[in-house]
């Protein structure tokens, strides 16, 4: 769920351009300098069917100094014109589509002087200027209409096609391709928010078995998760899969900002690498404002050498709300151990078994390896925003909720200075 107040705060922009024009119509040359001041922004428009917004230009164009030339007779002029332009985004579960622009305008012009040879020239030139005004102001609203909704076009077409290729490219397409696409993904927007409704569920994947809590609610942006939903994308997208050393480093530099030496990856170290267990590979749990985070292996190399043998690795997790964002700090170790079955007894058998040598020397391996990715405190300063532009307005939120019960967990942000 995002506020309208976010939304909007998102691409807020303003406009104050001056450029110089010089146009021809039949006879007649005008030219002179128009001003345009005016504000951009994004407004959600009420739909069930999909996620619907209007980029909008609310402004104005002044344009003071206008000669019109034809001939011996000069006509100046000053002209200012309201403009309204939005353009149409949608967003469905098939990704971004948007709508050509088009813009509302209003202009009301006003005759200054007329200037001719002669003077009887000059009072007729004046009174067919006066009479034509109608016909000036409705040319001058065309041009801009042509103009202000082109340009919208011009600066937006290509951004949204870009954010389109991405949720296709690294969501979309990935997800159909590991089964892992959602069972309902359903977009909505009303005057004072948007949202999205998502459930993944499947054969042998059960979806949230209760209504979602209404705690998202109250946020500029309101995140509310089951843990069934991040269990099932997880199962269809790693179930089964081979994730190598780069690969574990890369993901923690990413989130964190800095690779632990724990997952350098250099030629004094043999390479290693883990395969996700077919069944439930990586598993969360909400509860009394913490969240258990499981990993089971179906195999792991390290070398040459083959751990053929399921193992857990799992740590719980509090977050700390501070002045520099929120902090997440395992309690108690990360839990390493065989987990040859699924069903707790078996899960004991298995961690009372001690194994061989070589396996234990692996599960000492893949502790001292996963303490890199479930550090015991976790700064995410590898997903800030960048700085500038409409995403750097995402650093001006701060997270100020984060509760996890009854199998749901709530991420809730606003506006700082709120």
């Amino acid at each position: 769920r995002v506020s309208n107040r976010l939304i909007g705060s998102m691409l807020r922009r303003v406009i104050d351009d001056v450029r110089p024009f010089n146009r021809r119509s039949g006879r007649i040359t005008t030219r002179g300098t128009a001003r345009t001041t005016g504000d951009v922004y994004l407004q959600p428009v009420p739909s069930t069917a999909d996620a619907a917004f209007d980029i909008r230009l609310i402004g104005t164009i002044r344009s003071p100094d206008m000669v019109s030339r034809q001939r011996n007779v000069v006509v100046r002029s000053t002209c200012v014109t309201q403009v309204d332009a939005r353009k149409r985004v949608r967003v469905t579960n098939g990704g971004i589509t948007f709508e050509s622009a088009t813009a509302n305008c209003r202009s009301r012009l006003e005759i200054v002087d007329v200037d001719a040879p002669r003077r009887f020239v000059e009072r007729l030139a004046s009174r067919r200027a006066n009479r034509q005004i109608s016909q000036y102001e409705a040319e001058t609203e065309g041009i801009a209409r042509r103009e202000i909704s082109g340009q919208l076009d011009t600066e937006v077409d290509v951004p949204i096609k870009e954010a389109n290729n991405v949720f296709n490219n690294h969501f979309r397409v990935p997800s159909i391709r590991f089964g892992a696409w959602p069972k309902q993904m359903d977009f909505y927007s009303r005057f004072d928010h948007v949202g999205a409704n998502v459930h993944i569920a499947g054969t042998g994947r059960i979806g949230a078995p209760q209504p979602r809590l209404p705690d998202a609610d109250e946020f500029d942006l309101g995140l509310l998760f089951h843990e069934s939903f991040l269990d099932n994308y997880c199962a269809a997208m790693f179930a089964g899969r081979t994730i190598v050393d780069r690969q574990w480093a890369n993901l923690v530099s990413i989130m964190t900002g800095r690779e632990p030496r724990s997952l350098w990856v250099h030629d004094r170290t043999p390479s290693w690498s883990i395969t996700f267990h077919e069944l439930r590979p990586l598993e969360v749990d909400f509860d009394d404002d913490r969240f258990t985070i499981s990993i089971r292996t179906q195999a792991a190399t390290r070398g040459e050498e083959l751990l053929d043998r399921p193992v857990l690795l799992a740590a719980t997790y509090r977050v700390e709300l501070g002045r520099d964002g929120a902090v997440l700090v395992r309690e108690g170790d990360l839990t390493a151990q065989f987990d040859d079955g699924l069903d707790s007894a078996s899960a004991e058998a298995a961690a009372a078994s001690e194994g061989t040598s070589l396996e234990q020397e692996m599960l000492a391996m893949l502790a001292y390896k996963f303490n890199g990715v479930l550090q015991p405190e976790m700064h995410f300063d590898g997903l800030v925003p960048p700085a500038g532009g409409s995403l750097g307005r995402l650093r001006e939120i701060e997270m100020q909720a984060f509760r996890a019960r009854e199998g749901w967990l709530t991420l809730g942000f606003r506006l700082r200075g709120d």
